[in-house]
């Protein structure tokens, strides 16, 4: 397939067999240890990736959501999902995170037109559906913008800003 352009390259991850998962401004890739692609998703704006369990995730910023796409080995979509969002509203995904149970996090900034900004995160269970939203709002209208996050074995989730 040819070799892989680290060029515009956001986030790069191990897999589990000497291989790395790219995302790029246009694409996600999975790169073998020669750096021969073994395969491509084309179309995708993907600036976090995520890899557990033999699954892929891939977060983006689209259209004003926080979207999490779950891939196979082979590259093939199992899903994806998308914040819901509320009128005047625009969501960024910041991290994604995993509680090692097959739940998926993602955890970002809702920036509002009327409020300032809030820390989001949405939970999404193995099949795409959100089981959890999370939001911290400030306790004045003032920017509450994550900068960094983290999950323990019980699934609490952390956030700071």
């Amino acid at each position: 397939m040819g070799a892989a352009d680290p060029g515009s390259t956001r986030s790069l991850i191990p897999g589990v067999t000497g291989d790395v998962y790219a995302a790029t401004n246009t694409a996600i890739m999975r790169i073998d240890s020669s750096g021969s692609v073994l395969w491509t998703q084309n179309g995708t704006d993907v600036s976090l990736l995520h890899f557990e369990d033999g699954l892929l995730y891939a977060g983006s910023t689209r259209n004003g959501r926080m979207e999490v796409a779950s891939y196979d080995a082979a590259g093939t979509s199992l899903w994806t999902s998308a914040s819901t969002g509320e009128p005047g509203t625009s969501d960024a995904v910041v991290a994604l995170l995993s509680d090692g149970s097959g739940l998926i996090t993602a955890v970002g900034t809702r920036s509002t037109t009327y409020r300032g900004s809030d820390c989001i995160g949405f939970t999404f269970n193995t099949h795409g559906a959100v089981t959890r939203t999370l939001r911290y709002d400030g306790p004045a209208i003032s920017a509450n913008n994550l900068s960094a996050s983290a999950v323990d074995s019980d699934g609490n989730i952390y956030v700071t800003g």
